[in-house]
């Protein structure tokens, strides 16, 4: 590695810290201010109110890399180019002979690494801490009752509840729908309690109204009058888990999970985030290129913040197309396959057209 590439690997770096560092502080800071009466609740003192405070935001870290970690690769690019322009060190770097898409690699390195490590805490990482992020400012330790989401098992009975307790896996005002093409009719089944039994994978029904019913149903067998136990393949995670618990969930969980269970309520949604997964380091790199052309370019001059603005644009359109997109697969009116590629099509090309000015 040369003396120049560690030069403006210095310039990157420093720019993705401090990039880094200050956004996150200004989330921290605002986010405290709205749920500071959310962490006093469960703190008897200081002590706990400040290990509270650190274990939620430190969790969250991952979270906070892996959502703006493809602006602060863009930011990073640009200042350490414009920062060396401003300083008028590009024109002895040319007058040398260094051509300027010499000047592009080590940001490009520099920016395909944090991509790369971005994909491993994507993969890695934020799974790690998946039950963490789902907790509220209020519930530091997962002990609060959380609302059932409902679902169907691969028998097609219907599942919900009032609420659940994480600890012991026990679901409150249980109601279960079995299909008439297993019981012959249909067939509502409310329990007082629904116990997740995993070794024996099934759930322990205590309290039901009717205490004893007519159901030809083999998975489910009557213990005791008002006693059932229903073998099924739905879990107590599958019940709790929030709106957005897929986002936290490693892509060959995904996978697993589209595989086993072809009755998800937000199937599309699952299948349009899997094919973003897929484009989303490569719109990162297509983005930083956007943003070198800028640079580049001249057409701003040597105005090093008109630079930073138009690359604010440019992101800003950027993140309302992927918003769209997205939106519109998950509502089913775009292939979500469609909906992942269609902003690497139109960025894309516009990244390409822009290396005519990295030439040379």
């Amino acid at each position: 590695m040369r003396l120049l590439d560690v030069y403006i690997l210095r310039y990157f770096l420093l720019a993705y810290g401090v990039c880094f560092a200050s956004l996150l502080s200004l989330y921290v800071v605002i986010d405290l201010f709205a749920k500071m009466d959310e962490f006093a609740v469960n703190a008897d003192s200081w002590g706990a109110l400040l290990s509270n405070i650190g274990a939620f935001y430190l969790y969250r870290l991952p979270w906070f890399f892996h959502r703006l970690s493809g602006i602060f690769c863009l930011l990073s690019a640009i200042f350490a180019l414009a920062w060396m322009e401003h300083q008028n060190e590009l024109v002895p770097c040319l007058a040398a002979g260094i051509p300027g898409r010499r000047l592009i690699y080590p940001v490009l390195a520099a920016t395909l690494i944090v991509t790369g490590l971005g994909v491993l805490n994507r993969e890695w990482l934020i799974p790690m801490c998946s039950t963490q992020l789902q907790r509220s400012a209020d519930d530091p330790h997962g002990a609060k009752q959380v609302m059932v989401q409902g679902g169907y098992d691969s028998n097609l009975v219907h599942f919900e509840g009032l609420a659940a307790d994480i600890d012991e896996k026990v679901i409150r005002g249980g109601r279960l729908t079995f299909p008439s093409n297993l019981a012959g009719r249909l067939i509502h089944l409310y329990c007082a309690e629904m116990r997740y039994c995993p070794e024996a994978n099934g759930w322990r029904l205590q309290g039901t109204v009717p205490e004893i019913i007519d159901c030809p149903q083999a998975a489910l067998r009557s213990l005791t009058p008002g006693v059932y136990f229903l073998q099924s393949s739905m879990t107590f995670d599958r019940l709790t888990r929030s709106g957005g618990w897929f986002q936290y969930e490693s892509t060959p969980e995904l996978l697993r999970m589209l595989h086993q269970d072809g009755t998800h309520q937000r199937r599309i949604e699952v299948i349009a985030l899997l094919h973003r997964r897929l484009t989303g380091p490569l719109l990162d790199v297509l983005l930083v290129l956007l943003g070198l052309g800028i640079v580049q370019a001249g057409q701003a001059g040597r105005n090093i913040f008109i630079k930073f603005g138009l690359c604010f644009i440019t992101y800003g359109a950027f993140m309302g197309l992927q918003f769209l997109c997205s939106g519109m697969a998950g509502s089913g009116f775009l292939d979500p396959l469609l909906a992942a590629w269609v902003p690497v099509f139109i960025f894309g090309s516009a990244a390409f057209a822009t290396l005519d000015y990295l030439r040379g």
